[in-house]
């Protein structure tokens, strides 16, 4: 369980506890908090539901790491084994690909974040909100012929559980659609690898979209691809009795 206090377009910080497991080691919420309990397991939602703004299901892939790394690999479907191959093979050859881990700073994500999500039609991000995530986060990028192009951040809760939190692409324009498929795989499995070889027992994808008519679903069949196991959990939203007047308008903001 990892609680992160992050500010917000909301008058007051929220505090997120990410992996929520054990009523009893919940903070306090007090009278004027909001506190998220981000993918809490079926026993804090029981605990909490009376007293929650929002309860809300939430869906992830989760693959085993505890299994052997053969065993692993065999998970993932052949086209994507495909991809990878094909990356280490040529870089092998020195290719020009390279993983680099934690090199990274805020103000460094925060512009290459900027444009994906310009480029993708989201809201700009917070800049403290992101520098408050990223302290506790592994930043993983991949860099092509010297060119920043995918990028992966993860949050790791000892050696329980490592989420996905972003990955972002920004490809040249003379970087390929297929190279471009090939470098995404091989930093994903890159990342799969780092934390089985720490000792990390279950590797989360970050959430999936389970809708196959959703214009997002493509997103579910490439974590899937992965090896990945479907799992849902539950995204608690408690405030405290000083602001729990204004409870729609905080539901509304952290949906």
């Amino acid at each position: 369980m990892i609680t992160i206090a992050k500010p917000s377009k909301l008058y007051y910080p929220v505090r997120w506890v990410y992996f929520a497991d054990d009523p009893s080691a919940l903070p306090e919420v007090h009278p004027w908090d909001i506190v998220v309990c981000k993918q809490a397991n079926e026993a804090v939602r029981e605990a909490v539901q009376d007293r929650a703004i929002l309860v809300r299901e939430f869906h992830t892939l989760l693959s085993d790491l505890t299994q052997p790394i053969d065993v692993l690999w065999q998970h993932i479907g052949e086209n994507r084994r495909r991809c990878i191959k094909k990356i280490d093979s040529a870089n092998a050859c020195d290719c020009g690909f390279e993983i680099h881990l934690n090199q990274l700073s805020t103000a460094e994500f925060y512009e290459y974040y900027s444009t994906f999500s310009r480029l993708k039609g989201f809201c700009k991000p917070c800049y403290r909100s992101l520098d408050a995530l990223l302290k506790r986060c592994n930043i993983v990028h991949a860099t092509y012929h010297g060119e920043c192009c995918a990028i992966s951040t993860s949050l790791c809760d000892g050696t329980s559980r490592a989420r996905g939190m972003h990955f972002i692409n920004n490809f040249a324009p003379s970087i390929t659609g297929q190279t471009r498929t090939c470098i995404s795989s091989a930093l994903l499995w890159w990342e799969i690898q780092y934390y089985k070889a720490k000792g990390v027992k279950l590797y989360d994808y970050g959430g999936i979209f389970t809708d196959p008519s959703a214009p997002v679903y493509g997103i579910t069949t490439y974590k899937e691809s992965f090896g990945g196991k479907r799992h849902q959990e539950w995204d608690v939203v408690l405030t405290g009795s000083l602001i729990k007047p204004f409870s729609r308008i905080i539901a509304k903001q952290l949906t």
